[in-house]
């Protein structure tokens, strides 16, 4: 079997397993009052936004963004969940975490110039758009069934406008030739699609974080650790076998 293919195939059994992990965990350490609470929503968010980065800008650069977008989309979410107000402390670490992630994907997809410049203009807009009442938290809601409103609509067409605005800035300044150009509107189209896709379904999420028995969490969690290690079995069984011969 291909080793490329065979790390991804681990890499899913290991998430798979991580899941299960804090999934089991939330029941056995108190549901939604007990400490993972919060990274189970960091993790849940984490690997949606993988997912929907992975359709269209490769694996590498979906878990650098996904993983970093995720975390401060979590925390966000948590936040407003509980109450909690964004502090100017706050805000500047997740902008620290959503532009060091930018700059280190778009380096490693693109180029160094873009990639500093988008992660500077992300760092900065991610300290400004609170300001503007525009943030996370402000599509933070909590429902039985995904939730769809022109609020949520024009939020993601404002973050899709800004994150594609930024990479034909940074193409500039990097002299981005044609495929610059095509990457940049791939990633702002991208970005914004994941927007309007978290914040139609976060409320779903949020409400079955905050309403499911936490032992169906323990359920989900165990089925999850079971299916992590089938998964991360399938290149060793791959190998005793000779499937790939």
């Amino acid at each position: 079997m291909d080793e490329h293919i065979a790390a991804v195939i681990t890499v899913i059994g290991m998430t798979c397993d991580v899941m299960g992990g804090l999934y089991l965990a939330y029941d056995l350490l108190g549901g939604e009052n007990g400490p993972l609470a919060r990274l189970t929503k960091i993790v849940n968010y984490s690997v949606l936004l993988v997912l929907l980065f992975l359709t269209t800008m490769g694996l590498k650069f979906a878990l650098i963004v996904g993983i970093a977008f995720g975390t401060a989309l979590g925390l966000h979410f948590d936040r407003a969940g509980k109450g909690i107000p964004d502090t100017s402390k706050f805000l500047l670490g997740t902008a620290v975490l959503r532009g060091s992630a930018i700059t280190g994907a778009v380096a490693l997809k693109e180029n160094y110039i873009l990639g500093l410049t988008m992660g500077i203009l992300v760092f900065a807009m991610s300290l400004v758009l609170p300001k503007m009442k525009i943030s996370p938290s402000m599509l933070y809601h909590s429902a039985k069934k995904p939730q769809l409103t022109w609020k949520q609509v024009l939020i993601a067409l404002a973050l899709m406008a800004i994150a594609t605005g930024s990479g034909l800035l940074g193409a500039s300044i990097a002299h981005g030739d044609a495929q610059t150009i095509t990457f940049v509107f791939k990633f702002g189209l991208t970005f914004g699609f994941a927007i309007f896709v978290v914040s139609t379904v976060s409320p779903l999420i949020e409400w079955y974080s905050d309403h499911l028995p936490p032992q169906t969490f323990g359920t989900a969690g165990v089925i999850l650790f079971i299916v992590g290690f089938l998964i991360q079995a399938i290149p060793s069984v791959a190998t005793i076998f000779d499937v790939a011969k």
